[in-house]
């Protein structure tokens, strides 16, 4: 299992032997890569504070499984988002980005796409399925 933001406890979890995985077998490595994980995950923290995850787990409960992911697709998009806004922040704050790094990012959400791991897993892709969405 992945990172996680818990909602219950209000923490992140960082699962250290996925993020060795994703540096050295995902074809994510860099240390930005890792920081765009933590930051994806703070960003749901910022959701759950904004009442987000609150109500999108509410209208998931109304709808059927495939429309349920595509709102998933949409909360983990949006953290996404979060994640660029704190990375252009910091920048701008402490001048922390260097050379590369915001492709680090990128490849780090390209490992961890639906897409990618299902092609890795399975061996193809089933978008109906997808609860994180694709990078492409």
């Amino acid at each position: 299992m992945g990172p996680l933001y818990c909602t219950a406890d209000k923490r992140v979890y960082i699962n250290l032997d996925f993020m060795g995985r994703l540096l050295r077998q995902l074809g994510a490595p860099g240390h930005f890569a890792a920081a765009y994980i933590v930051a994806h995950e703070v960003g749901h923290h910022v959701q759950h504070e904004l009442g987000v995850l609150e109500k999108a787990e509410g209208l998931k409960r109304r709808v059927d499984q495939r429309t349920a992911n595509e709102l998933q697709v949409r909360v983990e998009l949006q953290a996404d988002c979060l994640a660029g806004l704190w990375a252009k922040r910091a920048h701008d704050a402490r001048r922390i980005l260097e050379a590369g790094d915001i492709d680090e990012g990128f490849r780090a959400a390209a490992a961890v796409g639906d897409d990618t791991l299902q092609r890795k897993s399975q061996g193809h892709v089933q978008p109906e399925t997808f609860t994180h969405g694709s990078f492409e």
